[in-house]
């Protein structure tokens, strides 16, 4: 495959991907906006508006790219390179912005328990760190990238076993005082964790498979899945709501 269709393959995946992040970030909206304004639904909505803002610039740059290798456009091979390391970069703070939004979720249901956090904030610290290594194209740590999401996805898995675990835990505890309406909710709480870590972690893994393959990564990695988070603050605000 040669460098303009691995391109355009990329841009029509990820416009496909943006096109779902765009009516989950509307529906998103619309439900955080009239939820009450307590500190957890103001850094779900900053965070909503954050990963949105990242995906719609990687999807200008990749329209731009795309443009460029079809000869639409002329821009400076030092540009181009660039813009390639800017929707990368976009990947890691997209990366960065999901996993501390699911650390920040744990911290809450284990009641701000900061200790169960250490580790996964460590990780997310050095997964991040390796991210932005592997940005650089002068000091030759590519190898960098692929434990940047080796790590990424043991964070994602840890975390959502810590909360899923929790819920599932406080949930068994608390049985024989629970009506069977707030039995459900504690089970969908826990179902809608679930969901959404293996949906963002099967992605994770998916990358790091093809990551020897560089137009398949090219494909996947180079459109993060923006829509999974923000599909985890809307099933979460709405099933929140149905508590009121």
């Amino acid at each position: 495959m040669n460098a303009a269709w691995t391109r355009i393959s990329i841009l029509w995946v990820g416009t496909f991907f943006y096109g779902i992040h765009l009516v989950l970030f509307c529906i998103c909206l619309y439900i955080l906006i009239k939820r009450p304004r307590n500190l957890g639904n103001i850094i779900f909505l900053l965070n909503a508006i954050a990963l949105f803002a990242t995906g719609t610039i990687q999807i200008g740059f990749n329209t731009v790219l795309t443009a460029a290798e079809f000869g639409a456009i002329n821009i400076p091979s030092k540009l181009f390179n660039q813009i390639v390391d800017g929707i990368s970069l976009m990947y890691v703070i997209n990366n960065f912005m999901s996993d501390a939004l699911v650390i920040y979720r744990c911290y809450v249901i284990w009641g701000n328990n900061i200790l169960v956090t250490i580790l996964p904030i460590l990780m997310l610290i050095a997964s991040t760190v390796l991210g932005f290594l592997g940005l650089s194209t002068t000091l030759g740590l590519r190898l960098s990238s692929e434990f940047f999401l080796v790590l990424s996805l043991a964070t994602n898995v840890l975390v959502t076993a810590l909360t899923a675990g929790r819920i599932s835990w406080v949930s068994r505890r608390s049985r024989a005082y629970l009506e069977t309406a707030a039995k459900r909710r504690y089970a969908s709480a826990v179902a809608i964790l679930i969901e959404t870590g293996m949906l963002y972690s099967v992605n994770l893994l998916a990358v790091v498979v093809i990551y020897p393959f560089p137009s398949l990564f090219f494909c996947l990695g180079g459109t993060p899945p923006d829509a999974i988070p923000d599909y985890g603050h809307f099933a979460d605000a709405h099933n929140r709501s149905s508590w009121t």
